[in-house]
């Protein structure tokens, strides 16, 4: 049977599917609204436009600060001060950071198994200040150098400062964890 074909193929294009429908479901539950609730359109005082290019910088800064190496002091920085970024399907489930300390040492704790992580996109929607990005990440294994490829959702809140204020990451844990045995 080619590659891609399958029943693991169909079980990954299903947990996909969830992954985005929950993202989404979760991330713009509240952006969206009638014409009586202008702000919508500019969520903490960001506009879609501002919110877009955010997102765009968000992505290309976290990438350079993932590969060639792992750089947790650096990565902390694109979140404000009073961040919070929760894993809802985290083991444990639900687990966050709050603060940009707690963030930069969630980065710092992904050193010890991946040398470089990339993120590759497949969508994006952008409404207000909230943004929905939905891609791949291609990590390194440290230990083996092999590549592993994970789905994320990301949902991401921006304030005027262009910095994240919270954000929900949705990965395929399981995935993640098979890709490292």
């Amino acid at each position: 049977m080619p590659a891609g074909h399958g029943p693991f193929a169909t079980v990954k294009t299903i947990m996909r599917t969830m992954f985005l429908a929950g993202a989404i479901a979760a991330g713009l539950a509240g952006a969206v609204a009638g014409p009586a609730a202008p702000q919508a359109h500019a969520m903490g005082g960001v506009k879609t436009e501002e919110a877009e290019a955010m997102l765009s910088q968000f992505i290309l800064a976290m990438n350079q600060r993932l590969a060639p190496r792992i750089e947790p002091e650096r990565m902390a920085e694109l979140f404000s001060v009073d961040a919070a970024q929760v894993h809802p399907f985290g083991t444990p489930p639900g687990v966050q950071q709050r603060g940009r300390e707690a963030i930069e040492a969630f980065y710092a704790g992904l050193q010890a198994h991946w040398s470089a992580i990339t993120h590759v996109e497949s969508s994006r929607t952008v409404q207000g200040g909230r943004a929905v990005w939905e891609g791949t990440a291609v990590a390194v294994d440290k230990g083996s150098g092999d590549s592993v490829r994970v789905p994320v959702v990301l949902v991401l809140m921006f304030g005027r400062d262009g910095k994240v204020t919270n954000a929900r990451v949705y990965r395929d844990e399981r995935g993640l964890a098979q890709g490292t045995r």
